[in-house]
């Protein structure tokens, strides 16, 4: 029984402080960004819903990196994030720059115990699912994470419906990328 105690303990322990460290990082993302982290969090809530639907075993891993998926924003330049913010035309550099976000944020992630999947569910979230796209790798279809191809596709429903699109619109331009989406999502 003590032993039970124990174990019990350190698993409360241990919940309690991974749980701490995702607050810190989201509140984190939320001071640099607050636009952003109000689109992670609607994205976590589809993406929830959708894990929910499709009866997803892991679906705590999707909604985390859903919110931390742009955690990497905290090294960029704040005259690049002005310059993306507004609109304005991006050099070479700072649109590259942007691009690695999954890869910065997938570094940052994966030095907490237990977030290895949410960090490649960030790494592969730009990946198209013919293995097109970024990071550069061998990975297509079925060995890209599943909750990366799910966050592939909310991510660029929210930007086209952000955009002013209906989510109709949205999904029937989304429908003509051929090999972008997984297409049982």
């Amino acid at each position: 029984i003590e032993q039970y105690r124990l174990v019990m303990a350190e698993k409360v322990l241990l919940e309690q402080t991974l749980n701490g460290s995702i607050q810190v990082l989201t509140e984190l993302l939320e001071l640099v960004e607050p636009k952003l982290f109000g689109r992670a969090k609607r994205v976590r809530d589809r993406a929830r819903a959708m894990a929910r639907m499709l009866e997803w075993d892991s679906r705590w891993e999707i909604e985390i990196a859903a919110l931390l998926s742009q955690i990497g924003i905290v090294t960029m330049p704040a005259d690049t994030l002005a310059k993306r913010n507004a609109r304005q035309v991006l050099s070479k550099a700072e649109e590259q720059l942007l691009q690695s976000l999954p890869e910065i944020s997938h570094r940052l992630i994966k030095h907490i115990p237990r977030l290895e999947s949410v960090g490649d569910i960030i790494l592969y979230s730009t990946k198209n699912f013919d293995g097109s796209g970024l990071p550069e790798s061998s990975k297509a279809r079925h060995e890209i994470p599943r909750g990366a191809r799910l966050l592939r596709l909310l991510n660029d429903l929210l930007e086209a419906e952000d955009e002013g699109a209906s989510t109709i619109l949205a999904l029937e331009r989304m429908r003509n990328r051929q090999g972008w989406y997984d297409p049982e999502l």
